[in-house]
């Protein structure tokens, strides 16, 4: 089986910031947020043509990997610099020197796990978007604490480590960097006891930990169980490094990081070391919250959906036909005005047309998704559009005269057609 990692993220610890960067964070972060999107349409087009190198390769081209896991490196940079978990701004070259680091393993994939890669992704997604919603939901009230207290908690700061390296993990699974699927949103399970008795979330200071080379491509598929790395001291494949792919200046492993006090910031200038998480009780109970802020978002998104904006669309769209039809029947009635055939017969040219014009009108309406509470009404709308372009037919025939009793029946049915519309009207406009 082939040897695969989670990726491990270095946070560092929360530390004193500057009220002020605080106060305007989002203002001053435009350029990055920028930045991410432009290279976030790179990252997808690189990964929709690394889907198919990966699917006939088993693994992603060596250029794609180092430019996608760039990408996550400044895109998790950035994400903390948001969150409030530093007040140092972001380079925008990866292989600066930054307070948080990604060790980001590469591996092969197996080639039905590429091709269903979306499909095994909605449960990693779910939660990733979950999670990552109640952060959102949540980031006024981290942003107040912050800037009332100029630092961030320590189980706060937990916490927000946990959901940005979930998100890179999520990442990394669905850019095919790696073949390890996404987890541990809630921390590793400590085995060492120096960390439990931290009183800072702190990394303690001692040798690093160098991690058993991995195998190479050629080898990796049938790499024994034993070969297997430990995944809190797992590192990039060396076969990668060779080529060039190390991208933060090799992010040391270490000892799980450990959140589990609300001791204040530290004035230490170490390094973060990539490494798992120990989340302290508060943190897990604040990525709870998190979950349930996510949970109830979307929820309120379904109801908003139901009642509001399930009829915006279809509103839109019946608008804008009877604009197109409003605008045709204005046009033959200028044409009908310069019609010299004769009053019958310039009426029933200018019937023929308005018909032809609220033909077409029924058809696109036809083709409009109506939600459940209007569908009556639109079809009610579609009938009485029928009959009245049916009646301007009837009487746009050549060698007919118009009669006052047909002229009576076009009327009615006008109010009919005008009474429908409005009550479809009525129908989405509440949504609004």
């Amino acid at each position: 089986m082939a040897n695969y990692s989670l990726v491990q993220a270095g946070f560092g610890a929360p530390r004193r910031q500057n009220r002020w960067t605080v106060a305007f964070r989002f203002i001053v972060a435009l350029p990055h947020v920028f930045w991410v999107f432009v290279r976030g349409v790179a990252a997808f087009i690189i990964v929709f043509i690394g889907w198919f190198a990966a699917l006939f390769m088993g693994r992603l081209p060596h250029s794609f990997a180092r430019a996608l896991s760039n990408y996550l490196i400044y895109q998790t940079r950035v994400s903390s610099y948001l969150s409030l978990m530093n007040d140092t701004y972001p380079p925008f070259s990866t292989t600066a020197d930054f307070d948080v680091n990604l060790d980001i393993p590469v591996s092969d994939v197996r080639r039905w796990a590429v091709f269903f890669r979306w499909i095994l992704l909605i449960p990693a997604n779910l939660v990733n978007g979950i999670v990552s919603l109640g952060l959102s939901v949540g980031s006024v009230i981290i942003w107040l604490i912050v800037l009332v207290k100029g630092e961030m908690p320590s189980s706060l700061f937990g916490a927000l480590s946990a959901v940005l390296r979930f998100q890179a993990r999520t990442n990394a699974y669905a850019f095919m960097i790696t073949g390890k699927y996404p987890g541990e949103l809630f921390g590793e399970q400590s085995t060492h006891s120096d960390v439990l008795s931290e009183t800072r979330p702190t990394l303690p200071m001692h040798d690093v930990a160098v991690s058993p080379a991995p195998p190479s491509i050629e080898s990796d598929a049938s790499a024994s169980k034993e070969s297997v790395t430990d995944p809190v001291t797992s590192s990039t494949p060396e076969y990668v490094h060779d080529s060039g792919f190390a991208d933060t200046p090799d992010p040391p492993a270490g000892d799980p990081v450990g959140f589990m006090t609300n001791g204040s910031a530290t004035d230490s200038v170490e390094p973060p070391r990539t490494a798992g998480l120990v989340l302290s009780q508060g943190a897990k109970r604040i990525l709870v919250v998190f979950l349930v802020l996510g949970a109830l978002s979307y929820a309120a998104y379904g109801v908003v959906y139901v009642t509001v904006l399930r009829g915006v669309a279809p509103l839109t769209s019946l608008e804008n036909a009877n604009t197109v039809l409003a605008n045709k029947v204005i046009a033959d009635k200028t044409l009908s005005g310069k019609c010299t055939l004769g009053q019958n017969a310039c009426l029933q040219q200018y019937y023929a047309h308005v018909s032809i014009a609220f033909y077409g009108f029924e058809q696109t309406i036809s083709l409009i998704s109506f939600p459940s509470s209007a569908k009556s009404d639109a079809t009610r709308l579609l009938n009485d559009t029928a009959g009245f372009y049916s009646q301007l037919n009837q009487m746009s025939r050549a060698g007919t005269t118009i009669t006052r009793a047909q002229t009576n029946r076009l009327q009615a049915r006008g109010v009919k057609y005008d009474s429908a519309y409005a009550h479809l009207i009525a129908d989405l406009s509440p949504a609004l």
